[in-house]
């Protein structure tokens, strides 16, 4: 049997990366690159700078200040001036952004895995490792 679980979640990483970035976008439609900001922030693993996010998200500064706040607002992180140079703003992942990062993945990738389904195995198969030659 297909475990197209597996397939999915395997297609939702492959486009995650540099080149699937679009196709992310795509999927994180209504959430204004919150979901983005979220995974980039749990992958840093240590509190990032605000300009550090900025860039790594190809956004202005103004933009990722305004999604601070909506982040902030939603408790999903924390953020607060460096200690080494009160201009520049730090940002960490809370638990309840770690939390509804994890469950809007498991969205997509239940979303994924029903779009998979209407593959046969062999289909699925090769569609995941098309992608991941073409995004990964």
């Amino acid at each position: 049997m297909a475990d197209y679980s597996r397939m999915a979640k395997t297609l939702c990483m492959t486009f995650s990366g540099k080149g699937g970035q679009q196709v992310v976008e795509l999927l994180e439609s209504g959430y204004r690159g919150e979901f983005v900001a979220l995974r980039i922030l749990r992958e840093s693993r240590l509190p990032l700078l605000a300009g550090d996010l900025a860039k790594k998200m190809n956004v202005s500064t103004a933009r990722v200040a305004a999604l601070i706040r909506a982040l902030a607002r939603k408790k999903y992180l924390r953020h607060a001036r460096a200690q080494s140079d009160g201009r520049k703003v730090v940002l960490e992942l809370t638990e309840q952004g770690r939390q509804a990062l994890e469950e809007r993945e498991r969205e997509v990738w239940s979303f994924t895995e029903n779009a998979l389904m209407k593959l046969t195995p062999e289909e699925a198969a090769q569609f995941v490792a098309a992608a991941q030659k073409l995004f990964g």
